[in-house]
């Protein structure tokens, strides 16, 4: 078996094979708190939760037998790739050939330990979480230099119409004002109507001086 962590830049071999690997998976749920019957938890549709894992390994300061390889790196050397993966946001790949395992990970957590029968040996625990499958998907979105136009509104308000007021004169009629004013006689009734309040029941009688709405 042999263990790789894989960026961009380069891939780095761990010397020495891990003491043990172990892995949590599952479904996620989201739980919802119903009335009268407590929590329940519901299987969240196209979601699993993210696999969690830890590693366990060394970098020990001399080749051993049970290296992977003769020149292994320097322990500080080794610890200072971990670390700088850790604090990085970016994932790497981590690929462990017996288990066929190679998946983006993220290493959360790690832990060293100096203390062992050589103390230039360096011991290490490694909490990894394994990232979604769309989470590696890389989407780009091209961005326009030039200011996109305003939207255009709808100009949905109705217009009002457009009213004139007439004023009458001696010898005027309904049917000679509507004549004059709206170009046809036989709309006198459109100006009685808008009018019946100044003129009465009596579209007729009309007197010099009122003033008329003429409709539009």
């Amino acid at each position: 078996m042999d263990v790789y962590i894989k960026t961009e830049e380069e891939t780095f071999h761990f010397p020495v094979n891990p003491f043990s690997v172990s892995i949590n998976g599952g479904k996620r749920y989201d739980t919802f708190d119903i009335l009268y019957q407590g929590d329940k938890d519901f299987p969240a549709e196209k979601a699993k939760r993210i696999r969690t894992m830890t590693l366990d390994t060394m970098f020990p300061s001399e080749y051993e037998p049970y290296c992977r390889y003769r020149n292994i790196p320097d322990p500080e050397q080794a610890l200072n790739k971990i670390i700088g993966w850790s604090e990085s946001s970016a994932m790497v790949r981590l690929i462990i050939t017996d288990f066929s395992f190679n998946e983006m990970v993220n290493i959360a957590n790690y832990q060293v330990d100096g203390t062992g029968e050589n103390q230039g040996d360096k011991y290490i625990s490694l909490d990894i979480r394994v990232a979604r499958e769309d989470a590696t998907e890389l989407i780009k979105i091209e961005r326009s230099t030039s200011p996109s136009p305003a939207p255009k509104l709808k100009e949905n308000r109705t217009q009002p119409k457009q009213e004139k007021l007439y004023v009458v004169k001696s010898g005027d009629s309904l049917f000679k004002i509507a004549k004059k004013v709206l170009g046809n006689g036989s709309r006198y009734q459109e100006i009685y109507t808008a009018n019946k309040g100044v003129i009465g029941n009596n579209p007729n009688l009309i007197y010099p001086g009122q003033k008329f709405i003429i409709p539009g």
